[in-house]
C-alpha cells in the first residue's frame, strides 16, 4: 500500500518537473511555471483528476517540443487565430447588397 503511495507520488513529481521547464520553454516566468507544475504534482498527489492533469501537461510539453522544432509556430498560431477572428467579424457583418 505504501509503495503505490511512493509511486504515485515519484510520477507526480515527474510530471510537474516536466511541465515547469515546457512552461519555460514556452517564455513563462519561473514564478508561474512553478505555480502551473504544482496543479499535476497536487491532484497526482490526492488521486484526484490525475489523468486530466498529466493530459494537460504531457500536451504543453507537446507543443513546447513543436516550438522549438518549428520556432515559426508561434507566430503562425497568432496569425491562424487572428484570421479567423477577421473571418468572424466579417461574418457578423456582413456587407449590405445594392440593388442593380
Amino acid at each position: 500500500m505504501e509503495i503505490e503511495f511512493f509511486l504515485r507520488v515519484f510520477k507526480s513529481i515527474v510530471i510537474s518537473m516536466i511541465l515547469f521547464f515546457s512552461c519555460l520553454g514556452l517564455g513563462m516566468s519561473g514564478s508561474s511555471s512553478f505555480l502551473l507544475a504544482l496543479i499535476p504534482l497536487v491532484l497526482g498527489v490526492l488521486n484526484m483528476f490525475a489523468g486530466y492533469a498529466y493530459m494537460v501537461s504531457i500536451l504543453t510539453f507537446v507543443f513546447c517540443i513543436l516550438t522549438i522544432a518549428y520556432p515559426n509556430l508561434k507566430t503562425g498560431t497568432y496569425s491562424f487565430l487572428n484570421s479567423v477572428d477577421q473571418l468572424s467579424k466579417q461574418a457578423a457583418n456582413p456587407p449590405a447588397h445594392k440593388s442593380p
